[in-house]
């Protein structure tokens, strides 16, 4: 199913597609070292709970064909297992507080609402101001360094109403979360007392966790920029630069579509039938589901969830996260991206000319997401 066509002719023997975003600058400036050892992943604070209070539970789950769905550790290997541990990303912040070190607090609180949404929460919560580096999140002395370190975890996605949510006003990680410490699911009819006795929260269905716009919370991310000066140029969500906008691409691609669509969830949480996803209580009362959502997030980030995986210890990754399966799905899912076909082969005037038709099979622009992201077409000439 095409849904982006691009059109590109060469008139080289050799050639090279370059689909680059606009990104800002970047700093020769080492990232500055920050405390990776004394996370503690069962943590609680007012709102939100650590991923290995859910772990317990809702590890050691199996499919109906026996396959490991556990939720904590399949989520404990991606990107958002890991976003506050991602070197690229404390690197840019880096480098823009670097450029910017007026506007400080505003690059910090937009940089941890997706990044360390715990920690950005309850820092807001306590009228604390979201700080990255030197005494801030990722410091273990820190009161939010758990909840930063958590990254986008359990409690945080599972706890955001459906306020606002596909809207400007719900963009760029102005999630809302309840105050009633309900956890919203996929499924109906939920047994509520396990999780009511074990972390004080009430499991209920919530159609809005299986939609689209639920990613849009942070996957649609607009910034304020800066003029010549470095004031600050954009008043409104309206006149802020569209950093990353995969939300709206996948509302004018065909998976939107009535007959065609195609939720996030669908493609990057591969689906499993009789999954019972909760190891307690162990008395068989829950009822295996199907269409199981894995908590594996497949993505197209391979190169960082492999340096993430080679460097454990240095980045504070658990060393219990296995990247095995997910590199390898994410691998898969890029090799079914785009379908590329050459048409119209010519030589004229001793050069060689061929159109190239590029076809995303996703349901958004490719590559899509931070603006760094690029793909490459290698064209290749053989003799006979």
């Amino acid at each position: 199913m095409q849904k982006f066509t691009s059109l590109f002719t060469f008139t080289l023997l050799v050639a090279t597609i370059f689909i680059v975003g606009c990104g800002g600058g970047s700093s020769s400036e080492e990232t500055p070292v920050v405390s990776t050892t004394l996370e503690n992943r069962a943590f609680t604070s007012t709102h939100f709970s650590g991923s290995q209070n859910c772990a317990t539970c809702h590890n050691g789950i199996t499919d109906v064909n026996n396959q490991d769905m556990s939720i904590e550790t399949a989520w404990a290997a991606t990107m958002m297992g890991n976003s506050s541990k991602d070197p690229l990303w404390k690197a840019k912040v880096a480098s823009e507080l670097k450029r910017n070190p007026h506007l400080e607090d505003v690059i910090n609180d937009k940089c941890t609402k997706c990044h360390a949404p715990m920690a950005n929460y309850e820092a807001h919560h306590l009228n604390q101001k979201p700080k990255v580096f030197e005494d801030g999140f990722l410091n273990s002395e820190n009161e939010h360094y758990s909840e930063a370190m958590n990254g986008v975890s359990c409690s945080l996605c599972h706890q955001i109403d459906a306020t606002n949510l596909g809207t400007l006003d719900g963009f760029s990680g102005h999630y809302n979360i309840n105050q009633n410490r309900e956890i919203y699911g996929q499924y109906t009819s939920p047994l509520t007392t396990p999780m009511m006795n074990f972390v004080n929260y009430t499991p209920v269905y919530a159609q809005h966790m299986e939609e689209s716009k639920m990613c849009a919370s942070c996957h649609n991310l607009k910034t304020p920029f800066v003029d010549a000066n470095g004031d600050i140029n954009s008043t409104t969500p309206e006149s802020e630069f569209p950093e990353q906008m995969p939300y709206t691409e996948w509302e004018h691609s065909e998976f939107a579509q009535v007959g065609t669509q195609k939720s996030c969830q669908e493609c990057h949480m591969q689906r499993a039938d009789g999954v019972v996803i909760s190891n307690r209580p162990n008395n068989g009362s829950l009822q295996a589901r199907d269409n199981f959502a894995s908590h594996n997030f497949i993505g197209g980030n391979k190169l960082m969830l492999d340096i993430l995986s080679k460097n454990k210890t240095a980045l504070g990754v658990v060393s219990t996260a296995d990247f095995t399966n997910v590199l390898a799905k994410t691998a898969e899912i890029l090799d079914g991206a785009t379908t590329i076909t050459l048409i119209n082969k010519g030589m004229i005037n001793n050069t060689l000319s061929i159109d190239v038709n590029i076809s995303s099979n996703t349901g958004h622009k490719m590559p899509t997401s931070f603006p760094s992201r690029r793909a490459f077409v290698h064209f290749t000439l053989y003799d006979q």
